[in-house]
């Protein structure tokens, strides 16, 4: 730079006293440096780690390193096979599944069964288009919970319980609230009028939504609600407590049904276990969530003495389902449902569900993937046999992992595309293993191990 100055100023044209452009010299700020664009009314974060991946392939050649050896480590500050430049985690349409498992619907109105309600999903279709006073929400919310049993039947109003600020789901929470404002809210009073953009954002924290779930508990216990019930036991769920509601009949605590399950989508089958225990033969379970069809047809593979049943639009027969699909398939959908990215765990980029579902029909894959969440903890055979199906998903059987990004090297456009590297992988497949082990417990009323790092 010097020569250059001297020859411009004192030997060329350039008077002395001209301003100097400034250069723009790249440092470690420029490499982390970030640039937000607008797309489609999201915010995408764009990193610019394309030189830290043109360096280590520089080292790779200057110092005669085996391309194994470098890629063994990830090209990136992140796993980007998992995860988004922002950090945020990939995320995939769990919906695609449900064509796959849901093959058997009936046509016909399953009488003389109890039913299984995801209470927060009923809670926001009523929001969805409600203008009106929370007394007239709740027993809005209780004429679609109780819409489609028969007079006499069990009704259970199950809920999320949120006590802690430490979720394995945090980041989808997060992802749902968006920019919503949330509604602040500490008590709610029966005659208060509520709109549908007020609800929303009543929805946005637990808080908030606990304090709802604690107004619709107090008000199904209301004479005017109970009318609503005819000869049909109402059992509601609120925070770890599960109350029993009847027309005339005091409402009581029912101890099996107390629990500190998060999540609703596995709190539910602790009711079902409740049920098939009073010798319920079909149990109807409305949710429109992928997770719960999963766990479904999980226990219904394990369970013979009742008949389960989705309700979404239609009654879809998982008992049929399961004699279709094959036992040791539907033992292994918890697994591989987490594996290949639920709402608490990333996806592989560009892997959807529906091409490893056929991979899950062999059954040397199918055992392999059954083998997550037996226990917390995962063994270093089930690495092995987990590394393998990655490995063949990314249409490399029996491989490695570290040695499928080599041979994928040559063909990818961006180091998303190659799978993450087997230590990354490893932390991928025992946060799996967590969510697994979570949704197979789910009939019983056990504390979940809280302290796994992991989690």
């Amino acid at each position: 730079m010097l020569s250059k100055f001297v020859k411009e100023r004192f030997q060329g044209e350039i008077s002395l006293w001209d301003t100097i452009t400034k250069n723009n010299t790249q440092t470690f700020t420029n490499l982390m440096s970030t640039k937000s664009v607008k797309v489609d009314n999201r915010t995408i974060v764009l990193k610019s780690d394309l030189n830290c991946f043109n360096r280590f392939i520089t080292i790779s050649q200057s110092r005669s390193l085996p391309l194994t050896d470098v890629l063994q480590y990830e090209l990136g500050i992140l796993p980007y096979s998992l995860s988004k430049a922002d950090g945020t985690p990939n995320t995939t349409n769990k919906s695609v599944l449900l064509p796959l498992l849901e093959q058997h619907i009936s046509t016909e109105t399953v009488s003389n069964a109890a039913w299984i309600v995801d209470g927060m999903e009923v809670v926001h279709t009523v929001a969805a288009k409600f203008n009106g006073s929370y007394q007239d929400f709740s027993r809005s919310v209780l004429q679609l919970a109780i819409a489609k049993s028969c007079e006499n039947a069990s009704v259970h109003l199950v809920f999320d319980n949120y006590a802690s600020e430490v979720s394995i789901k945090g980041f989808e929470h997060s992802r749902r609230a968006g920019n919503a404002r949330p509604l602040q809210l500490s008590k709610v009073h029966p005659s208060m009028n509520v709109t549908s953009s007020q609800m929303k954002r009543l929805l946005v924290t637990e808080k908030t939504k606990n304090v709802l779930v604690g107004f619709l508990t107090d008000s199904f216990n209301d004479a005017k609600n109970q009318d609503l019930l005819q000869n049909r036991k109402l059992y509601i769920t609120n925070g770890t407590k599960c109350l029993c509601i009847g027309k005339g009949v005091a409402s009581h605590e029912i101890q099996e049904l107390c629990s500190s399950k998060e999540e609703a989508d596995s709190r539910m089958f602790l009711h079902v276990k409740y049920e098939v225990n009073k010798g319920s033969e079909h149990i109807i379970i409305r949710s429109k969530d992928t997770d719960v069809t999963v766990i479904a047809l999980y226990f219904q593979a394990i369970m013979s003495t009742a008949k389960l049943y989705v309700y979404r639009n239609a009654y879809h027969d998982l008992s049929a389902s399961v004699e279709t699909l094959g036992q040791g398939l539907c033992l292994a959908l918890p697994g591989y449902h987490a594996l290949t990215g639920c709402d608490s765990t990333s996806c592989f980029y560009l892997i959807n569900k529906a091409k490893g579902f056929k991979l899950l029909q062999e059954i040397e894959y199918a055992v392999a993937v059954m083998q997550l969440g037996q226990s917390f903890n995962v063994s270093e055979e089930v690495f092995e046999m987990i590394e393998a199906f990655v490995a063949a998903l990314y249409n490399f059987p029996k491989s490695k992992i570290n040695a499928v990004q080599v041979k994928k090297f040559k063909k990818i456009q961006s180091s998303q595309e190659l799978p993450p590297t087997q230590d990354s992988l490893k932390l991928h497949i025992l946060r799996t293993n967590y969510q697994t082990r979570v949704w197979k417990l789910s009939m019983d009323n056990v504390p979940i191990c809280q302290d796994c790092e992991y989690r």
